[in-house]
């Protein structure tokens, strides 16, 4: 479980530095949906897709999760891949379970941030990460 979840990261400082500023871009820009959501709570906690059958409360409250919290430990590299399994879940339902019968264009940045975290679940959060320095460095 321990190499799931902190897989050996054995990537040079190039690649490393590649893997952060993706980090830092990505999650700045797909923390904002997450801040939008906190800020309208209230306005949203009534009108919420209740897509999974959790109720449009808690659907929202785990979307924040996901959206900031989790974004939060993507951006720092800090439980990176439990973080992405949130956010990678998030985005499956914002792509595919949302608004599936909509044209590709309305569904195209939830698509696209999907497509993207995947590909930094499998690429790992490289030396720069919160990850690498509690869980790795002692290896």
């Amino acid at each position: 479980m321990k190499n799931f979840l902190f897989p050996y990261n054995n990537y040079d400082t190039r690649t490393s530095i590649l893997l952060l500023a993706v980090r830092l871009v990505v999650g700045i820009m797909f923390i904002t949906n997450g801040i939008e959501k906190i800020e309208n709570f209230k306005t949203l906690s009534d009108t919420f897709p209740n897509l999974i059958g959790l109720g449009s409360e808690l659907s929202l409250i785990l979307s924040i999760f996901a959206e900031f919290v989790c974004t939060l430990g993507f951006i720092t590299g800090f439980l990176y891949r439990l973080s992405l399994i949130a956010i990678i879940f998030n985005m499956f339902v914002a792509t595919f379970l949302y608004a599936p019968h909509s044209s590709f264009h309305h569904r195209e940045l939830a698509m696209l941030y999907f497509v993207v975290f995947i590909f930094m679940f499998f690429a790992k959060a490289g030396r720069y990460s919160l990850d690498f320095l509690f869980f790795q460095k002692k290896r």
